[in-house]
């Protein structure tokens, strides 16, 4: 074979850091509890996901959606697990960003705008279902929007006229059920921007989000806007000024300290953020879980508070802080 010579290979493997793999496993042994916490609530979504599967007949949108999000909990603490593992700390705040959208999303499915809610909260099915409904319809008319980009903007479409067919065959069947099964749903959100006659005054998105309508007195039509009636506007000042510092160039504080003329430029891989955001990420995972098995598998509450009752100790002595650099 071309680059074998002898048996050996012509081109090393990937190079990997070896200060990363010894942080990591310094990371882990110094969090031995806390990584033992980590794997027991991983476990217990893949648990929770799996029975929800097989036991909900999807007769009720709500069911539907929340077989979906719960897949996505469980996918995105398993990514954030990987890279504490890895001891890549600083990338795991966009795991964790993800998780935390995740987290007002299943709060608003469950509770809607309640402020005060915890572990042990009653849920309103018929309420849940009501909002679930706009969850669905929302996607559903994003997905429309996506497919009329294609149509207008997508050059590799101009030439390939069975596949147009095919999508404006999709966009027409698209509204045709949504206004047959969700006609309310469809009245609240309104015309579909994206089938203005002139191209220059077509927009493909909604003004107007799924949580929105759940809040009649006040516009709530941005995650920040909902965290802040949820009750998490701190959290999210200070994890999306974390996401900033990490994905857009906005100074060099999260990068550096500079201590009178000496530079000092933090490691790949600095891992004191680790206390804070597995703090954060276990309890929220565990709060939704909890939720999650009273609204769709009330047979798996037990399994949740027996975790929470044995990692309860590991996560309470973490010790939050804000390192430098997390802002």
């Amino acid at each position: 074979m071309p680059g074998m010579s002898a048996g050996k290979l012509m081109i090393k493997p990937p190079w990997r850091s070896p200060d990363g793999q010894t942080n990591a496993t310094g990371l882990q042994a110094n969090y031995a509890d806390a990584f033992h916490a980590i794997g027991e609530i991983d476990a217990l979504g893949h648990r929770l996901l799996t029975r929800m599967a097989a036991d909900i007949k999807i007769e009720r949108v709500d069911e539907l959606v929340g077989v979906a999000l719960m897949r996505r909990l469980v996918t995105q603490f398993v990514g954030i697990r990987h890279l504490f593992e890895a001891s890549a700390v600083e990338p795991a705040k966009l795991g964790v960003r993800a998780q935390f959208e995740g987290l007002l999303a299943v709060r608003y499915l469950m509770f809607g705008g309640r402020r005060q809610v915890d572990f042990h909260s009653a849920i309103d099915a018929r309420r849940r279902e009501g909002r679930a409904r706009y969850f669905y319809v929302a996607a559903e008319r994003r997905d429309i929007y996506m497919r009329q980009v294609l149509l207008d903007y997508g050059y590799r479409f101009e030439r390939r006229r069975a596949q147009r067919r095919d999508l404006k065959r999709e966009i027409a069947a698209g509204i045709a059920r949504l206004d047959k099964a969700f006609a309310p749903q469809q009245r609240a959100f309104g015309q579909l921007r994206c089938l203005a006659k002139k191209k220059s005054e077509r927009y493909y998105h909604d003004p107007r989000t799924w949580f929105s309508f759940g809040f009649a007195k006040a516009k709530v039509r941005s995650i920040r806007a909902l965290a802040e009636k949820l009750g998490y506007e701190w959290e999210y000042d200070v994890l999306y000024a974390a996401l900033s510092g990490l994905t857009h160039p906005s100074g060099i504080g999260h990068d550096t300290k500079l201590e009178g003329k000496k530079l000092n430029v933090f490691h790949p891989y600095m891992a004191e953020a680790f206390p804070l955001l597995c703090f954060w990420s276990s309890w929220w995972q565990l709060y939704m879980c909890m939720w999650m098995a009273k609204s769709y598998s009330p047979a798996s509450v037990p399994d949740v508070q027996d975790i929470t009752w044995k990692v309860r100790v590991a996560l309470n002595s973490l010790d939050p802080q804000l390192p430098d650099g997390f802002m």
